[in-house]
């Protein structure tokens, strides 16, 4: 029994730790003198609006992080593909965007 606690109160505090990363790179900062604005978009990737915004930041020589959830991208792989083509950064929005408290 006190382990099984132990698990689940490790496994809470994993998941809402912002410092910890399983898989992939976690970047926290950027070292730079120069002025920089990070562009961040939340959901998708959906049709109606990554190839716009793909067209736009091209435009610009911009580039964004896209945080996408899990269902949006396994129904569109295709435009998570472009955004990565594009030079664009993917980052996890959980699979539904379900509200995490």
């Amino acid at each position: 029994m006190a382990g099984t606690l132990l698990v689940l109160f490790g496994s809470w505090r994993l998941a809402r730790s912002r410092s910890v990363q399983l898989m992939g790179g976690l970047v926290q900062r950027i070292d730079t003198s120069a002025p920089v604005v990070a562009l961040t978009f939340d959901d998708g990737p959906t049709p109606a609006v990554t190839d716009s915004l793909i067209r736009i930041l091209a435009r610009h020589g911009a580039q964004a992080t896209f945080f996408v959830t899990g269902q949006e991208l396994a129904a569109n792989p295709a435009l998570g593909a472009r955004l990565v083509a594009a030079g664009h950064e993917l980052g996890n929005h959980t699979w539904s965007h379900a509200r995490l408290e």
